[in-house]
């Protein structure tokens, strides 16, 4: 909340105050700080809509008060053409202040954070060591160089810590973020250089064009020289970067001159990593990435999956061997694998209702399994073609002796969504797995079950519940049947899309078996009802009916 009283204005944030010229705009949807202000802020703020820095902003100096000495902007969008400014405002090196897990040693070291800090020239003034991590989610605040004594001769300030957590995060090529160390002041000691501080950047689309720079501060100079500040810590998570001409500085100071130099501050460190983003808000799953995952999942704003989802397979506990994502939008253009990931077909574990009968007979599911060549008979259909319903494939029929088992069956893959896209290249899947063969072929599993709920839903790519094969041996096991799939949606296109849900074939041998039953596809619109009676059809009825199925599994 923000009032505002002619050019001044008090805003509360996280029990903060601060003042702020009115040009600029912070309020709970938006931080704007436009070209030629500057504004002075702490602590940690969220904004609905979006953050642009066109301006300077300044980190308030840390004080000792919980909230200063950093910045943390939480926001969809956050766009940086100006600079944000940390530097020499994290802990402090003064006499009376000498603080930070790597403050420097006395007289005049060097404060260590990324790296370690350099000595005082010609004494014993030592430089101190790193802390914190070079590859983990901490960050700090860099330390204050060592003093000289009586708090005249003052160790400079360490860097600031910034955080910026984004859907979308663009620095462009005049923007900056800067928490550098400062330098040692100048003296017969020259007093320590302070240590960069910490940038932790956390966004799903990153952007860098600027620069960022967690440098160490110079030694001071004197008779004898200060030790440099070490380099701070950056880190960058992200679904996808682009850093083309993007600057990175996180070196460490130099040390002071004079009749005996100080020595040179450590260099900091610059990590990246490509992560998964999975909050609240969104499920965004980067290409290259397997990620596993099941269970019911719900977002506020997208679940997009251009990487791979695999489901945790079925090990007996509620959540495993399916997945439930709903969302506003949901984006496959990678993959989900639910395949062999349903009810388990070896001998200690035959599980599901259309398990197939010993020996070797293929599982049931959207049809019947295949008979084996030794007499065990593939099992019945189980569940309905047109209804809400869904279930895992079931296991195929095992040869005995828990060595040789039949195939799982296919995962259930329920996707709700208001808009709900398959990508020309992507795969949905949930087959069932194959009959491992011997001499008495083993049942191949059936295929799982997919249930798309979706007010527009375009399906361009590969939706498969396809049933395994039969194991090969004298007698062939029979081959599982195909799944189910079943589409409800308001608007329906399948341009492009292949739907498989075929049987497996038979296991070869001397007594073949039968074949799979070719399972079930169901596509059909305007079959979703206002179901909370709020005068439209949308995500809120879906989510109703699909929980009402899940709560009764």
């Amino acid at each position: 909340m923000k009032t505002s009283f002619l050019n001044i204005s008090i805003a509360i944030c996280s029990g903060l105050f601060y003042f702020a010229d009115a040009a600029v705009t912070d309020n709970s949807q938006q931080l704007i700080v436009p070209l030629g202000e500057t504004y002075t802020i702490h602590g940690t703020h969220t904004y609905s809509d979006s953050v642009l820095i066109e301006g300077t902003v300044y980190v308030t100096g840390y004080t000792g008060s919980a909230g200063t000495g950093m910045l943390e902007l939480i926001c969809p969008g956050i766009t940086i053409s100006g600079q944000l400014d940390g530097s020499g405002r994290g802990y402090r090196g003064a006499g009376n202040y000498q603080e930070g897990p790597g403050v420097g040693g006395y007289p005049s070291g060097g404060a260590g954070y990324g790296g370690t800090g350099g000595i005082r020239g010609g004494s014993s003034g030592t430089g101190s060591g790193p802390y914190g991590t070079a590859e983990g989610d901490d960050i700090q605040m860099g330390s204050g160089g060592g003093d000289t004594g009586g708090g005249l001769y003052g160790g400079g300030n360490g860097g600031a810590m910034i955080i910026l957590s984004a859907e979308t995060l663009n620095i462009t090529g005049s923007g900056s973020i800067a928490v550098n160390g400062t330098a040692g002041l100048d003296s017969t000691w020259g007093a320590g250089g302070a240590s960069g501080g910490g940038i932790f950047i956390s966004a799903i689309n990153t952007a860098i064009a600027g620069s960022l720079s967690a440098a160490g501060g110079r030694g001071g100079n004197g008779t004898w020289g200060g030790g440099g500040g070490a380099g701070g810590r950056i880190k960058v998570f992200y679904c996808t970067l682009n850093k083309g001409g993007a600057i990175f500085l996180y070196n460490g100071g130099a040390g002071g001159t004079g009749s005996y130099p100080g020595g040179a501050g450590g260099s900091g460190t610059y990590y990246e990593e490509q992560v998964v983003f999975d909050d609240v808000d969104y499920l965004y799953v980067p290409y290259g990435v397997i990620y596993e995952m099941s269970g019911m999942h719900q977002y506020n704003k997208s679940a997009v999956i251009v990487g791979q989802v695999n489901i945790t397979a079925y090990n007996g506990s509620a959540d495993s061997g399916q997945l439930m994502l709903i969302a506003p939008q949901i984006n496959v253009g990678g993959t989900i694998n639910g395949n062999e990931r349903g009810y388990r077909g070896s001998g200690d574990y035959q599980e599901g209702p259309g398990v197939g009968g010993y020996p070797g007979g293929g599982a049931g599911y959207g049809g019947r399994g295949g008979d084996s060549g030794h007499g065990g008979t593939g099992t019945p259909a189980y569940g309905t073609t047109e209804h809400i319903d869904i279930d895992m494939g079931s296991g195929g029929g095992d040869t005995g002796g828990a060595l040789y088992g039949g195939g799982n069956g296919g995962a259930k893959i329920i996707l709700n969504a208001d808009n709900l896209t398959v990508d020309p290249d992507a795969i949905v899947s949930a087959n069932g797995g194959a009959g491992l063969s011997t001499t008495w072929g083993a049942g191949g599993g059936s295929g799982g079950g997919i249930l798309l709920l979706a007010d527009n839903a375009l399906l361009g790519g590969t939706l498969s519940v396809r049933g395994g094969t039969g194991g090969s041996g004298t007698w062939g096991g029979g081959g599982g049947a195909g799944g189910r799939i079943k589409i409800f949606s308001n608007t329906l296109d399948t341009t492009g899309g292949t739907f498989v849900y075929i049987g497996g074939l038979a296991g070869a041998g001397a007594y073949p078996a039968q074949p799979g039953g070719t399972g079930t596809l169901f596509t059909g619109e305007h079959l979703i009802a206002d179901l909370n009676h709020d005068g439209m059809v949308d995500i809120e009825d879906f989510a109703i009916l699909s929980m009402y199925w899940l709560e009764t599994l």
